[in-house]
């Protein structure tokens, strides 16, 4: 697809009461997935340049 992977910090909380809901959280993410590529098909997302200039697209 083309994008550009980058590294930002983030702050961890561990919690003990987090449960992964399988029923649930695997129909959730499946809705998250085809909103990215709904959202790249509709053109939502910016492209970035590369190191060697050219613009980096699907």
């Amino acid at each position: 697809m083309g994008f550009l992977i980058v590294q930002i910090p983030v702050t961890w909380r561990d919690s003990a009461d987090t449960r992964v809901r399988l029923g649930t959280d695997v129909f959730v993410s499946l809705r998250e997935l085809l909103d990215v590529r709904v959202n790249h098909l509709l053109g939502r997302y910016i492209f970035a340049k590369s190191y060697q200039g050219e613009e980096i697209a699907p």
